[in-house]
């Protein structure tokens, strides 16, 4: 609004001037949305008093900077007292009083006009968990909206489900402006939700092909922290990122605790107990699933096995090809629903491998109402009111629902099917879309039947404030009561329409008209008083339609209490302010732009009244010997409150308990300033570890330094909290901490709000807090600051030890603390006969002789030693070294480019794996990566494992060699060297292991009853795939045991010639998938490696004793010949 047009009052209020960004206060108390008043401030006078005023340059005139409030005027910075402004806020750059600066001077965008984050806007940086926003304390409605610019932003935001319970997290983007759809507005957004190790759960790109916003939901999350990452689609055209994303994110946290009685999303049911195979659960999900019964193809069929019921849980498979399993569900009473895949037993995950289409079908078994491939887990499916409003709220009747693989190229062993009823009209509940649920004023379709005290305005009601009592400005039968009309003349406080200002509130009703018309209403406060100032339309209180108003509270002499445009209903105007005199106030009133308005009605009311006897509002107390007139504490020390000059107050005057007798923290160091920088910390003199160290930070701006000095390798711990000291962290006080190293300069670690409170922490033991463990001697540097605005902020910082090298206990990172194979920084030392194998040893038994599988020097005494040179053919043939059945050779690779090349002599054509392996035969430990070759007795290459389909595998368990193929008999070369000419290999061991053939499979083995088998390990078996086959393998585990199971050729076709193209599912008993691969092996060929300590593919590691599955068939994506072929499957138990 144009402040110019406010007549400027001789001198202040005795309560000072509103605070910028919002409403005034008085006696130091905030105002609303802004920074509070206090007594004595005179704006005009050059003295800025802090906090009332942000700004005072000797003047009151507007346009200079410093407006006629003496708040900073939108697109100006100002500093200094009296105080010299210029160009500041809107340039972009984030500075002084600044919280943000996003290049405008508008409001609406997230950083409003005077350069402050606006209410439920994201707040950056929040790039990373280390500086995530607590998404429900920015927003509490989990609506929150926020901006990617286009050079790669990420913004990440942090909820926490509490101890003890479980909860349902959902994750959704939308258009930013609205927030309530995605429009064609260049929304593009990826989602990704983290848990507190920041493993990945789940992504989302697009929702549909139509849909670029992003879509999560995950059920049954644990006890913790949880981060929703947005960032642009990694699928936008970089040329297309002209300019930054606004969204809005919505988020939706359900928690329940199991057992307590009280069923709660997400819970499917709750029997009052933690006791599983009653039908509920442990976890409280449904553990008797209804399995389906074949056939069940079409809706007739459905009909016969009968219909689901709600909360029902179904398991079923998609055999064969080609199947759909068709399910009826009766729907008794309107209702919304959730339809959702699973793996068999799990309402959680989905396993690769397992992919399904689900449709929601109407009465006719015909129209789809709602479809879904994988908007559940993995590539499960999710049908639910997020995903298809229009089709889940069902009127009553039968519906059924499908399931089917979703390119139908493929079978599902087992599947889960979860049918819930989200709400369902005539349960008592009000859920979902209910308006209610029960009762005299709800229809059968759970829809609200208008009546007077519902608190909606209906028909011929003129007001409806929830109730039809009398006395509160709105009538038993929803009539405005006691309500002033405005008289005009009223365009200036001395024409002002009157009014007494009570706890019901004056009501005026009044018209803007012609535009450009100005109203003023005076009103009587009897006291110090809460005044609740706040417009609406013509109907009276909580209603807000098609009016837009500009309102402005002037104390009694003219000076500017408070202002608001839509602070209130819709865009009506809404000014809490603390009076801090009796008097008459008058409320200015206009519509926003200079416009008219057809009616509109004021309220002016208090909220709190000083000398009721009842605490309110602002007040501290409200009568007795401590209360002042004002209702404001008269500060003591023992109090409970800190208050100038205490740093701690714990309610009592005793010493010997962290507070002393004179409020000041026991123990503490006060701080010493100028320690802005390093240098001037170094001056102060170091903190020891252990000291308690008092601080404020005055003004906003200020950032506090200290040194730290460590005299051993030492695991750091930071910690802040109030000015009261340890164990807490009052509302108010917000911290953030930064470790920086020796130089000055290099951050190790930061934090904000993962103290107590908004207090911040800095541990060793989480990931965050890495770089303070084992930290080296020498001086360090933390720093502290605070929050924009956040004005005084008087903290404690503890600076302790979790490990202290040299004291002799073994604690935090520490691998030992004192004797003769502990290093000086508390590192164990290597040494062959420590029981520990490390590289490059290849066994450590604990003892010093050999003769017992280790030898003297740790090594493995079963292999055989190579022999140099043997860097070519002739050097290979010319040693004793040869490979003609099962061998071990130890080896080294010098640096340089040294090879070695050991000669083959197989007595029968054979199936051979040959794999380069630690010297613990059993990994790939020590950074060794090599290639290995097959040469004939030519020299000519046969084979390679370098330039498979994945540039980061060496077909081995990391980045060693292996290779699985047929040779011929006769003689043969194989090479190891460092891949890409590497560093030098200490030791390597190759194992050369003949496979045993354990003949052809045999037709029919396309289910899991029919399957071949059990087969053992290093076996090769041969096989053909013939159109739509489908091969499956039975093998017998043992418990720890993990799979290496490989595609080679059975016939002419070759891996590498791409005519062939396999893919290999390992199967659980259940015919769950649990790992998958397509092109791991050579060529197109695939692959399945569960061993070593990080496999290829952990879900064939270390699997629990029982019979799994190998499942053999064409690639989904083989066309022609390359899907037709004869193959080999290759098998090895670790």
């Amino acid at each position: 609004m144009d402040r110019t047009r406010i007549d400027e009052p001789a001198v202040s209020s005795s309560g000072g001037e509103a605070g910028s960004g919002g409403e005034a206060g008085s006696n130091g108390e905030a105002g609303s949305g802004g920074e509070g008043a206090a007594p004595g401030a005179v704006c005009g006078d050059g003295a800025v008093a802090d906090p009332a005023e942000a700004c005072d340059d000797g003047n009151r005139t507007a346009g200079d900077g410093c407006d006629p409030g003496c708040a900073i005027e939108p697109g100006f910075a100002c500093a200094g007292a009296p105080s010299a402004c210029t160009a500041g806020c809107g340039d972009g750059v984030p500075g002084g009083r600044e919280a943000c600066d996003d290049g405008g001077n508008e409001d609406g965008d997230c950083c409003s006009r005077a350069c402050q984050v606006e209410p439920g806007c994201e707040v950056e940086p929040n790039d990373e968990p280390a500086s995530a926003n607590d998404a429900f304390a920015i927003a509490p409605d989990g609506r929150i909206r926020a901006f990617l610019d286009p050079a790669g932003d990420v913004d990440v935001f942090w909820v926490s489900v509490p101890d003890g319970a479980f909860g349902r997290l959902r994750a959704e983007t939308l258009d930013g402006p609205l927030g309530t759809a995605c429009s064609a507005l260049g929304v593009d957004t990826a989602v990704t939700i983290f848990d507190g190790s920041m493993v990945a759960l789940d992504s989302n790109d697009d929702i549909a092909g139509d849909n670029t916003c992003s879509f999560l939901a995950l059920n049954r999350l644990g006890a913790g922290d949880y981060f929703v990452s947005v960032q642009i689609s990694p699928e936008v055209e970089p040329a297309t990122l002209d300019q930054t994303l606004d969204y809005t994110l919505s988020l939706t946290l359900d928690t329940a605790v199991c057992g307590d009685g009280v069923l709660e999303p997400p819970e499917l049911c709750e029997d009052g107990n933690t006791i599983g195979g009653d039908g509920c659960s442990a976890a409280c999900e449904l553990d008797a699933p209804v399995r389906e019964v074949e056939p069940n193809d079409t809706a007739v069929e459905a009909d016969e096995r009968g219909a689901l019921r709600p909360n029902e849980l179904v398991t079923g498979a998609i055999e064969p090809l080609g199947d759909v399993d068709v399910f009826a569900l009766v729907v008794p009473r309107l209702a919304e629903i959730q339809l959702a895949t699973f793996n068999p037993g799990s309402l959680s995950a989905c396993s690769q491998g397992v992919d399904t289409f689900l449709q929601l079908l109407d009465a006719d078994g015909v129209t789809v109402l709602a479809s879904d491939d994988d908007s559940g887990p993995g590539a499960c499916s999710l049908i639910d009111s997020t995903i298809a409003p229009w089709a889940t709220q069902l009127r009553p009747g039968t519906y059924y629902v499908t399931v089917e693989e979703f390119t139908s190229d493929a079978t599902i062993p087992g599947y889960d099917l979860l049918v819930v009823f989200t709400a369902l009209c005539g349960d008592g509940v009000v859920e979902g879309a209910e308006a209610c649920d029960g009762g005299d004023g709800c229809s059968e379709d759970c829809a609200r039947i208008a009546v007077c005290g519902d608190g909606a305005i209906d028909g011929s009601e003129a007001c409806d404030d929830g109730n039809t009592e009398g006395g509160d400005g709105c009538g038993a039968a929803c009539e405005l009561e006691g309500t002033l009309p405005e008289v005009e003349p009223n365009d200036a406080p001395d024409q002002a329409t009157a009014g007494q200002a009570t706890a019901s509130g004056a009501l005026f009703s009044a018209w803007i008209s012609p535009a450009g018309d100005v109203d003023y209403f005076a009103i009587d406060v009897p006291g110090v008083a809460d005044l609740d100032i706040e417009t609406f339309d013509a109907s009276g209180p909580t209603s807000c339609r098609d009016v837009d108003t500009v309102a402005q509270l002037l104390a009694p002499d003219g000076a500017l209490v408070g202002e608001d445009d839509d602070g209130g209903e819709g865009h009506c105007s809404r000014i809490q302010a603390v009076i801090a005199a009796p008097g008459i106030y008058h409320v200015r009133v206009e519509a926003s732009g200079g416009g008219s308005t057809a009616g509109y009605t004021l309220r002016a009311r208090t909220t709190a009244l000083c000398g009721d006897g009842v605490v309110e509002g602002h007040e501290e107390c409200d009568g007795g010997a401590a209360c002042e007139a004002t209702c404001q504490r008269v500060p003591a020390c023992g109090d409970g409150f800190i208050d100038d000059p205490e740093v701690c107050d714990d309610g009592n005057t005793e010493d010997e308990d962290g507070c002393d007798a004179a409020c000041r923290i026991e123990g503490a160091t006060a701080e010493i300033e100028p320690n802005a920088t390093p240098a001037e910390a170094d001056a102060n003199g170091a903190v020891a570890p252990g000291a308690l160290v008092s601080g404020v930070l005055d003004p906003d701006t200020d950032v506090d330094v200290f040194a730290l000095r460590l005299t051993t390798v030492s695991d750091l711990r930071l910690e802040t909290f109030d000015a009261s000291g340890p164990g807490r962290c009052a509302d108010g006080v917000d911290t953030a901490l930064v470790l920086l190293a020796p130089d000055g300069a290099t951050v190790l670690a930061s934090d904000e709000d993962g103290g107590a409170g908004a207090c911040s922490l800095i541990d060793p033991t989480s990931p965050g807090g890495a770089s303070a463990r084992r930290l080296a001697p020498g001086t360090y540097y933390v720093v502290v600051h605070g929050v924009p605005g956040e004005l005084d902020a008087r903290y404690t910082l503890r600076a302790s030890l979790d490990a202290s090298c040299g004291d002799g206990v073994t604690e935090g990172a520490e691998e030992c603390d004192g004797g003769a194979r502990c290093a000086p920084g508390c590192e164990r030392l290597p040494v062959c006969g420590d029981g520990l194998v490390d590289a490059p040893e290849g066994c450590d038994d604990g003892g010093a002789a050999g003769g017992d599988g280790c030898s003297a020097d740790c090594q493995l005494e079963a292999a055989t030693a190579e022999i140099e040179p043997n860097d070519t053919a002739a050097e290979a043939g010319a040693r004793e070294v040869a490979i003609a059945g099962d061998a071990l050779i130890a080896a080294r690779i010098d640096a340089g480019g040294d090879r070695d090349v050991f000669r083959v002599r197989l007595p029968v054509a054979s199936v051979v794996r040959l794999e380069v392996l630690d010297g613990t035969a059993a990994g790939c430990e020590g950074g060794i990566a090599t290639a290995l070759r097959v040469l004939d007795a030519a020299g000519e290459l046969v084979a390679t494992d370098e330039g498979l389909s994945d540039a980061e595998y060496a077909g081995g368990i990391g980045g060693c060699s292996a290779l699985v193929l047929g040779l011929p008999a006769g003689d043969l070369l194989v090479e190891v060297a460092a891949r890409d000419g590497g560093a030098a290999i200490p030791i390597y061991l190759l194992q050369a292991k003949i496979l045993a053939p354990a003949g052809a499979e045999e037709e029919p083995n396309g289910t899991l009853a029919e399957a071949n088998g059990p087969v053992g390990s290093d076996v090769v078996i041969a096989g053909a795939r013939t159109v739509d086959d489908f091969d499956l393998y039975a093998v017998d585990l043992p418990e720890g045991r993990s799979i290496r199971a490989e595609i080679v050729e059975g016939g002419a076709e070759t891996c590498e010639s791409l005519e062939m193209d396999s893919r290999l599912s390992l199967l659980d008993g259940e015919g769950l998938i649990i790992a998958d691969d397509d092109d791991g092996g050579r060529g197109d060929c695939s692959l399945i490696d569960g061993t070593g300590s990080a496999p290829r593919h952990p879900g064939a590691r270390a699997l629990p004793a029982g019979t799994y599955f190998l499942r053999v068939r064409a690639s989904s994506g083989a066309a022609g010949s390359a899907a037709v072929f004869d193959y080999r499957l290759a098998v090895t138990l670790r």
